[in-house]
């Protein structure tokens, strides 16, 4: 909770949003009502909201989820490879790189919750200056991601070309970022463009600038 707190804004409606999003994956797996209740309740205080709305939001979340079969509930799925971890886990192997390609970085870039938990593994070390690997795996909190990265210790995956490769995984990140907004204000244009030209014209802006740093990144596309 505080790791997710120091990277949002609990004051904000978006912000605390975020912030559930965030922890919704550790609340899901816990094994335990009483645990469940508990951590809830904490969270609901932390982002100053009604325990009862915290609660109704993760059983709405839960429920429009696929149903498991009792058997499924107690399997661990393996992680599935994103683009995303992959470049995470490249980090987080490679930790001394972090602080070069760190403000290119943000949360919001990243879907993979598995990256995500990277992500905010390697600032909790780069706040504490602290990047040994007892401190950072003392840092991941699911068991599979942990493995996963003592896996890649072990084999030396991320050894070779590191830089370039993590170079080209943000370049990945910043452009999908761009063109999913370019959509967004596509839709949004088409909504608004007959009944408020005043809101049509700010997001027809929006999407000239946009345009602008795409064009950047394509003329980057050999990175």
């Amino acid at each position: 909770i505080k790791r997710a707190v120091k990277h949002y804004n609990p004051d904000t409606a978006e912000g605390k949003e975020k912030i559930f999003q965030f922890l919704y994956p550790y609340v899901e797996n816990l094994d335990s009502q009483i645990k469940l209740d508990g951590y809830l309740n904490t969270i609901a205080d932390t982002i100053g909201v009604n325990y009862k709305a915290v609660k109704s939001d993760f059983h709405n979340r839960k429920t429009r989820k696929k149903p498991q079969t009792i058997v499924e509930e107690n399997v661990q799925h393996p992680i599935i490879p994103t683009d995303e971890l992959s470049l995470m886990l490249a980090l987080a192997v490679n930790a001394g790189l972090y602080e070069k390609h760190r403000n290119q970085l943000s949360p919001d870039l990243l879907e993979d919750p598995n990256a995500k938990e990277l992500y905010f593994t390697l600032e909790e070390c780069f706040r504490e200056d602290n990047y040994s690997n007892d401190y950072f795996m003392g840092l991941i909190e699911r068991h599979q991601l942990k493995e996963l990265l003592i896996e890649k210790f072990s084999t030396g995956e991320y050894t070779i070309n590191t830089d370039d490769f993590i170079t080209k995984g943000i370049y990945k990140l910043k452009k999908r970022e761009i063109m999913r907004r370019q959509d967004q204000i596509s839709v949004l244009i088409k909504r608004f463009e007959k009944n408020d030209p005043e809101k049509t014209k700010d997001l027809m802006v929006e999407k000239m600038i946009l345009d602008k740093e795409l064009q950047k990144l394509r003329v980057g596309d050999n990175v």
